[in-house]
């Protein structure tokens, strides 16, 4: 009889890496092993619909605030900045966000300390852009499962910096005046974080820069074959394996329940899914722009509003909701118009549909470079393409 382990899962508190959790939790299932989600209560019901074990940690700088809002709020207060380059968004954007990925890991640490002592995990699993000292001074193997694009976490002279954008045979002076960009822009936020987490048992940060270090065990990052590096950087293969694509395996149950709405079925032209991701449609006025653009196209829309649906309106070639069963709406449409998460990439690859990439901010550049040199799909700038 095959050995089974429990395996606790320590997820982002967001969308893309809680999805991406989920999919690999719903194959090791599969395999017999029991998955515990640790996440906070803005996850609890999907998690317990998907029939997992949870365990809901406290976050007491956070009580009665929804994990979603924080990003709404923050969308809101730095939307200003992401019509600038990749470069200037380094200081502009990126460096602001640390604070509430570190400020959050120090309120809940304690108590997911707590809950690792109580589920005594064989291994744990986690999805973050930041070390959780519980996590990695635990006692067991974790795992680092890495959803968005491994060049923001790798650091290798032979491939561009994460969130560049910049061509993999691009001019390396431009890739180090990046990196040394967002050493300088994030070193506030990062020499504390790196004090306090080894305060609290947990090794130091190997790069300046980057907010949490490889596993020694295992890292798993999600990179369709046709996108990966391995052509140019090769990596270890005992503890670098790249999964290619982790599709929830709720797939045939939303194959069942979703419909085109008839009067979108209707109208002629191609069948085109707009999905800009949670965080950037939460830019109301970059929405309106696409909104307006595509209006004046002869072919028809399924479009993912996100968070503030109700603050915009969809032309008459469009149908849309403020989230949609997205696995599904991808087999049924003929091209995707994405902003470049790692998601909607591998999914979209996964069911061969071409794609037109919008990046806004992060390994959305990236992921869109990628793309242009395998020669899957085009690149453009959202707020200045028509």
């Amino acid at each position: 009889m095959t050995k089974t382990y429990t395996i606790g899962f320590v997820p982002l508190d967001a969308f893309g890496h809680m999805n991406a959790c989920i999919g690999l939790a719903q194959t090791l299932k599969n395999f017999g092993h029991n998955c515990v989600f640790i996440v906070n209560q803005t996850w609890r019901d999907l998690i317990i619909s998907l029939g997992f074990d949870i365990q809901v940690y406290v976050e007491d700088h956070k009580v009665g605030v929804n994990g979603i809002e924080v990003w709404v709020k923050f969308m809101r207060e730095l939307g200003y900045t992401l019509k600038l380059s990749p470069f200037e968004k380094i200081r502009a954007f990126e460096a602001p966000g640390w604070p509430t990925f570190t400020n959050d890991v120090k309120g809940f640490n304690d108590n997911i300390k707590q809950i690792i002592d109580l589920i005594k995990p064989d291994a744990l699993v986690t999805d973050t852009f930041v070390c959780i000292p519980a996590v990695v001074s635990a006692g067991v193997p974790w795992i680092d499962l890495i959803s968005c694009n491994p060049l923001f976490y790798w650091t290798d002279d032979r491939l561009p910096p994460g969130g560049s954008g910049y061509p993999t045979n691009g001019d390396k002076k431009l890739w180090e005046e990046f990196r040394k960009e967002s050493i300088d822009a994030y070193e506030s936020e990062w020499s504390p974080y790196n004090e306090w987490i080894q305060s609290v048992g947990a090794p130091p940060l190997q790069h300046s820069g980057k907010f949490s270090n490889p596993s020694p065990f295992l890292n798993l990052y999600l990179c369709p074959q046709e996108l990966d590096y391995n052509d140019i950087a090769p990596k270890d293969p005992s503890i670098w394996l790249n999964i290619d694509s982790m599709i929830r395996s709720d797939i045939e149950k939303q194959s069942n329940s979703f419909e085109i709405p008839e009067e979108l079925q209707q109208k002629p032209g191609k069948l085109i899914y707009l999905s800009m991701g949670t965080l950037c449609c939460c830019e109301v006025s970059l929405m309106k722009r696409l909104v307006s653009l595509l209006s004046e196209s002869k072919h028809k829309f399924i479009v993912s509003k996100g968070p503030l649906a109700d603050e915009y309106e969809l032309a008459d070639n469009m149908w849309g909701a403020k989230s949609l069963p997205q696995l599904q709406v991808l087999q049924v449409v003929d091209l995707v118009l994405t902003h470049g998460g790692n998601n909607t990439v591998t999914e979209s690859l996964y069911f061969g549909k071409p794609m037109i990439v919008l990046p806004v901010f992060t390994d959305q550049f990236d992921n869109a470079q990628r793309i242009v040199e395998k020669g899957l799909g085009v690149r453009l700038d959202p707020f200045l393409c028509s």
